[in-house]
């Protein structure tokens, strides 16, 4: 199996299931032994990068408190 790693998701307008309902998702992690891992990028959130992300260090994103 090749990776998606990096790639961007489109869900089908098909698609079900409302937590990826008309979403774009970027892969940043994608491997048969973990499985995947990534954000909806197209919708708006209350969370900040640090709380999404919050192992990674010197990310921020504008009107993100530091």
């Amino acid at each position: 199996m090749s990776t998606l790693t990096g790639q961007l998701l489109i869900a089908m307008p098909q698609m079900e299931d409302p937590r990826f309902e008309h979403s774009v998702v970027f892969l940043f992690s994608h491997s048969a032994e973990e499985g995947a891992m990534g954000v909806i990028i197209n919708k708006p959130t209350t969370l900040s990068v640090k709380q999404i992300f919050p192992k990674a260090s010197g990310l921020t994103a504008p009107g993100d408190m530091v």
